[in-house]
């Protein structure tokens, strides 16, 4: 996940920030969720956030990744989350843009 405010990146979240090789410590801690920032910019609940944006060594040790993106999409009141970009323009209020 990557937030942003005004175009800048303010917060990054990686559930498991070493998967794609060894990272400095620095660098994992920085990929793990600043509940502070994601209320601030969200509305979620920072406790919330503490407990859903969880970090592991391997995909094994966290919840499947549907699960872990519907837990993130409830606490910060994201709708159609789950939703495939196939059926959303099933969506109300959804807008196609036809691009020639």
């Amino acid at each position: 996940m990557i937030l942003f405010e005004r175009g800048r990146i303010v917060d990054e979240y990686l559930s498991v920030p070493e998967f794609y090789g060894p990272l400095p410590p620095g660098d994992v801690v920085g990929l793990a969720a600043n509940p502070t920032v994601v209320a601030r910019l969200t509305g979620a609940d920072p406790e919330a956030v503490r407990r859903v944006a969880r970090t592991a060594p391997s995909p094994a040790d966290l919840p499947p990744a549907r699960e872990l993106l519907a837990e993130f999409a409830e606490i910060m009141r994201i709708e159609g989350a789950l939703t495939g970009w196939a059926d959303a323009p099933e969506l109300d209020g959804s807008v196609r843009i036809d691009r020639s």
